[in-house]
C-alpha cells in the first residue's frame, strides 16, 4: 500500500472494514471477515460496498492516510486506493457485481507469518478471544457452524489463529474464477524480487504511465519497514525475512499446523518452508 501511494494522484482508503472504526453499520452484523456470496442480490450489501470503494463513504479512521496529506495533494487527487486485510471473502463478490477497470491486487501471504504477525500485534486483545466460546454471530458465518467443534479442539492460540485463517481464506484460494480477475502478488516474490514485482504490479494498472513506473521503482526504498511494522523486526536480508518465523517453531509446532491445513484440505503452502505451491 505504501508503495502504490506514490501514485500520481491517489487517495488512500484505509481498513473501512474494521469492526469497530471502520464504516460498516453494526446492525448488518458483517464482524470482522464479512463473507457475501457472489451471487448475493443484496441492494443495501451493494450499495455499501459501491460508496466504500468510491471513497464516497468514510469514518475518521478509514480516511487518516488521506488526512496527512496537504491541500494541494488532496485537491489533485484522481485515484482511490482501498487497502484491505478484511476483505478476502467479498472478493469474488466483487469482481462478479462490479465494473473493475483495475483488477484487485491480491497480496497472498503464508498463513503462518500472518498468524504469528498478529499475535505479536495484537495479543492483548486477543488474548481475550484464546477460545473462540460460540459461533460468531455474524452474517454467513456456514464455516464456523460447520468446524467450531473443531475450533475447540485446538490446543494453542497460533493453532487456533491458523484454523480461522484457514476460514477466512481457503474459500477464495479455491475459486479459480475469482482468482482469474485479480493480480495476485506473492509475499515472498515481493521480498526475494521487489522491482519486478513491483513493476509488474504497477504495469498491470491501466491509468499508471511509464515514467511514473519507473520514477516509483527508482526512488522507492525497498528494503525499508513498513509503517505497520510495530515491533521493528524486519529483517533487512530478504532470505531471514522469509524464514524467521518458521525458525521460532518447533517440528511439533509445525506438524500441528500441518494438520489444521491438512483438515482444511489447504495445499497452497505448507507448514514447513515459506514458498507456495503457485495457484496457475
Amino acid at each position: 500500500m505504501e508503495i502504490l501511494s506514490n501514485i500520481p494522484g491517489t487517495a488512500i482508503n484505509w481498513e473501512p472494514l474494521h469492526a469497530v472504526n471502520g464504516v460498516v453499520p453494526n446492525r448488518l452484523k458483517w464482524g470482522w471477515n464479512p463473507f457475501v456470496p457472489k451471487n448475493t442480490k443484496n441492494e443495501v450489501y451493494y450499495n455499501l460496498i459501491y460508496n466504500i470503494l468510491i471513497f464516497r463513504l468514510f469514518s475518521k479512521w478509514s480516511c487518516k492516510l488521506f488526512f496527512q496529506m496537504d491541500i494541494g495533494q488532496m485537491l489533485k487527487t484522481k485515484y482511490v486506493l482501498t487497502k484491505f486485510v478484511r476483505a478476502n471473502l467479498l472478493l469474488g463478490y466483487i469482481v462478479e457485481n462490479f465494473k473493475i477497470n483495475n483488477k484487485p491486487i491480491l497480496l497472498i501471504r503464508h498463513p503462518i507469518d500472518v498468524c504469528i504477525s498478529q499475535l505479536k500485534a495484537f495479543k492483548d486483545r486477543d488474548n481475550q478471544n484464546f477460545k473462540l466460546e460460540k459461533v460468531p454471530d455474524v452474517i454467513n458465518n456456514h464455516r464456523f457452524v460447520e468446524h467450531n467443534e473443531y475450533l475447540q479442539s485446538l490446543k494453542s492460540e497460533l493453532q487456533i489463529k491458523i484454523a480461522k485463517w484457514c476460514l477466512n481464506n481457503c474459500g477464495l484460494l479455491d475459486d479459480s474464477d475469482t482468482l482469474s480477475k485479480v493480480t495476485i502478488v506473492y509475499y515472498s516474490d515481493l521480498i526475494l524480487n521487489p522491482k519486478d514485482e513491483i513493476t509488474r504490479i504497477l504495469g498491470s494498472l491501466n491509468f499508471v504511465s511509464e515514467k511514473d513506473v519507473n520514477a516509483i521503482v527508482e526512488t522507492t526504498d525497498f528494503r525499508k519497514a513498513s509503517q505497520t511494522d510495530f515491533k521493528k523486526d524486519l529483517n533487512p536480508n530478504p532470505r531471514k525475512q522469509l524464514y524467521k518465523n518458521f525458525e521460532k517453531l518447533t517440528y511439533e509446532e509445525k506438524e500441528s499446523i500441518q494438520k489444521i491445513f491438512d483438515h482444511f484440505n489447504f495445499k497452497l503452502f505448507d507448514a514447513y518452508q515459506p514458498f507456495p505451491n503457485k495457484i496457475t
